[in-house]
């Protein structure tokens, strides 16, 4: 082989590898999710200031949405942010847990929680008291729910019922879901030694469950398989806080869910 045709050759392989680099385009402060918008967005919370902050795709920041807290209550969780999901009008609605801890005087306590729909210009319009933790649910007929499971924590670690809302917009296609991956929510929770997550596929992905502090930090990451429903997850060694976790395959990931390590 000749010079010329081992250079030409080099020069190929060179472009190749470069293609196949993976590059950090954007780093943010704290956990960056995917919203339900259209056009695809990105969105935060500020725990801190009680704000959504909303960023495109060019990872420009466009809105920043204020919240109200419920009096004596903190941010906890945001979550379903769209457009055309909860309502058919244009204005931006999320889903928002608020929380507080009530000690008792056998020096424990316990949590309790808020959720709330809310729209960019803070109409609230879904008030559930102990509401904790949510799914949304797209059925076989394209109906799409929203399921709301209602905690008591000052009598029970375990869900006492679950509230169903029919909805009547609809979740962008572009949202990255994955219909052989099912992931429901933990207990206990909040946890002190382990958490118990529930999860479901439908054959083996090669997925695997990553666990992120509230500062976006990946703390742990487990391998599943089809064989098993549920991981049970060791929080003994976990600093108190919030956490967040999610299946990822084929670099597609699943709703984010909260745990509360105390």
């Amino acid at each position: 082989m000749n010079k010329r045709v081992l250079t030409f050759f080099l020069f190929i392989l060179i472009a190749l590898s470069a293609k196949s680099q993976i590059n950090l385009e954007k780093e943010y402060t704290g956990s960056v999710l995917f919203a339900y918008l259209e056009g695809n967005a990105y969105y935060s919370a500020n725990f801190v200031n009680n704000q959504v902050l909303i960023y495109g795709l060019d990872y420009s920041l466009t809105k920043t949405i204020s919240l109200t807290a419920p009096s004596n209550m903190f941010l906890y969780d945001v979550a379903f942010v769209s457009t055309h999901v909860f309502n058919d009008d244009e204005l931006m609605e999320l889903l928002v847990v608020y929380y507080n801890y009530e000690p008792t005087s056998d020096t424990g306590g316990y949590y309790y929680y808020t959720t709330q729909v809310v729209n960019e210009s803070g109409t609230v319009l879904l008030d559930v008291v102990n509401g904790s933790y949510s799914d949304l649910v797209i059925y076989n007929n394209g109906s799409l729910k929203l399921l709301v499971n209602i905690y008591d924590f000052a009598v029970s670690l375990y869900v006492l019922n679950t509230e169903i809302y029919g909805l009547t917009g609809t979740i962008s296609s572009s949202t990255p879901e994955n219909s052989e991956i099912s992931l429901k929510n933990p207990y206990p929770n909040p946890a002190s030694n382990f958490v118990n997550i529930p999860y479901k596929l439908e054959k083996d992905l090669n997925a695997e469950l990553i666990l992120l502090d509230i500062s976006g930090h990946e703390v742990n990451r487990s391998n599943l398989t089809s064989s098993s429903e549920n991981l049970l997850l060791n929080t003994a060694n976990l600093k108190p806080g919030q956490y967040i976790y999610y299946i990822e395959i084929n670099g597609k990931r699943t709703l984010a869910r909260k745990i509360v390590v105390k």
